[in-house]
């Protein structure tokens, strides 16, 4: 047949008009048999952070991502907790370890778990040193590995440099990793099996977490979760972004191989901001304006205004002047403080208002006063010698005086502008009762020994309890 010639209609429903190749169609669905379809939930490996699929954890050398991944692991072979408080489902685990081996695989677990510490039960933790690349074999190791355990549920390799194969000259850097890891991510979902592959971040860092991603953009596109280890002002943090999980940032603390969750990310950053300038006013003698606190913390100035109109609503900051600002502990500033215990026999509703010169301690009001004002000094002189003999604490009181002559008073516990910070408020009312204050993520376990008494998680709310009998010790 002539090329030029015309193609009859018939031939070219045949085919012929296609090389004599099958007619091209799509396999279509309709969304009313979509709807109809009862899918099984995502299966959570770490809820909120890791589910079934292929993700990618990424951050910068000597962070602690394997340790992260260690993690995670662990908590899963074990049915624990990841991060200190996220509790899994427990499940077989494979560890593919391409950078460390055995020796080094033992002291992290021994770190852990060190002696005299009962180690559970591990042998759902497996480890593979020696693995083929992606295109030599890994899959059909991967489904080896799956068959032969009873419930798989994670997978972690580390690190994904180490198993990826070279790329074809002819396509873009983009194309090239899309189709590499394609495999590993369709197998992960098919199975609904967590993959997770370690990864490295590029050196500067980028605006969006995922563009941070040492090479293309292939990775993580190609990746059903993308998660990203960092350090932002001092606060290790970790951004998920994904297609089955809501996008978020939270703050994270890292001691001795242990990780554990403090909070959003951005909530957290605003407290240590919170804390920044509380130091500074801390370590003032006299009343700081806006400036000085930015000049100190080397906050925007901005950040720092913005901060003080809020602190000063919750007590955490005393506005002493216009524009000026102090402490909230009355000896935090000591040329704003009265030292002295104010008496009056003719007032029935004199509140006496003590400054503790001596020990890190609020001010307390003992209401109502007892007949004998004499004893009443000599209580508050014990207070202040650390040895509380307390009648009634009802409020932590700010500095008596301030630079413009007026009571500044900020009833009720002040929120603290960190744990820290709370927790030392909360010990001068525990430790009269016999308790000691442990700092938790989300609030504070008092504590009489080793013992647990009871949760709380705010100032406040520990102060409340402790004052209405809780504690049983006379306040």
């Amino acid at each position: 047949m002539n090329r030029f010639e015309p193609i009859p209609f018939e031939d070219y429903q045949r085919g012929m008009g296609n090389g004599g190749k099958p007619k091209a169609s799509f396999a279509r669905t309709s969304t009313t048999t979509i709807m109809k379809i009862n899918f099984a939930p995502i299966r959570w490996t770490v809820d909120g952070y890791v589910s079934e699929g292929f993700s990618v954890l990424a951050g910068r050398q000597k962070l602690g991502k394997t340790w992260l991944a260690i993690d995670w692991a662990l908590a899963v072979a074990t049915g624990g907790a990841a991060m200190g408080g996220i509790a899994c489902d427990p499940g077989d685990v494979l560890y593919i370890d391409l950078e460390n081996g055995p020796r080094r695989i033992q002291r992290r677990i021994d770190t852990l778990y060190p002696h005299g510490v009962v180690r559970p039960d591990l042998s759902r933790l497996e480890w593979v040193t020696d693995a083929p690349a992606l295109d030599r074999g890994f899959i059909d190791a991967l489904e080896d590995w799956r068959q032969s355990v009873p419930d798989p549920r994670l997978v972690v390799i580390d690190v994904l440099q180490r198993i990826k194969p070279a790329g074809s000259a002819s396509r873009t850097a983009y194309e090239n990793d899309y189709s590499i890891w394609s495999p590993l991510q369709k197998w992960a979902t098919e199975h609904g099996i967590a993959v997770v592959g370690l990864h490295h971040t590029k050196k500067g860092g980028a605006d969006d977490p995922l563009e941070s991603l040492s090479g293309s953009n292939g990775l993580s596109a190609c990746a059903d979760t993308t998660l990203v280890l960092d350090m932002k002002g001092g606060e290790r943090t970790l951004y998920v972004r994904g297609r089955d999980i809501e996008e978020k940032e939270t703050a994270l603390s890292f001691d001795g191989g242990l990780w554990s969750i403090k909070g959003d990310a951005a909530k957290v950053r605003m407290t240590g901001e919170r804390a920044a300038i509380l130091d500074a006013l801390a370590g003032s003698a006299e009343s700081m304006s806006p400036g000085d606190i930015a000049d100190a913390t080397r906050m925007p100035s901005q950040n720092v205004r913005q901060l003080l109109v809020s602190m000063v609503k919750a007590g955490e900051v005393v506005k002493a002047a216009r524009g000026r600002y102090l402490h909230p502990h009355p000896h935090a500033n000591a040329d704003h403080i009265d030292h002295n215990i104010t008496t009056d026999e003719n007032d029935s509703n004199l509140n006496i208002l003590a400054c503790d010169p001596v020990c890190d301690r609020p001010a307390v009001v003992i209401d109502p006063p007892p007949v004998d004002h004499k004893r009443t000094a000599e209580k508050l002189n014990d207070i202040n010698e650390c040895d509380p003999v307390v009648i009634d604490v009802i409020d932590v009181m700010a500095p008596k005086a301030d630079h413009n002559g007026e009571a500044a008073k900020a009833a009720g516990s002040p929120n603290a502008a960190s744990r820290k910070h709370g927790a030392s408020l909360l010990e001068w009312f525990a430790k009269p009762a016999g308790m000691s204050v442990d700092p938790r993520s989300d609030g504070y376990m008092l504590m009489r020994g080793e013992e647990p008494v009871r949760f709380v998680s705010t100032v406040a709310e520990g102060r409340k309890w402790i004052r209405r009998g809780g504690a049983a010790v006379g306040l």
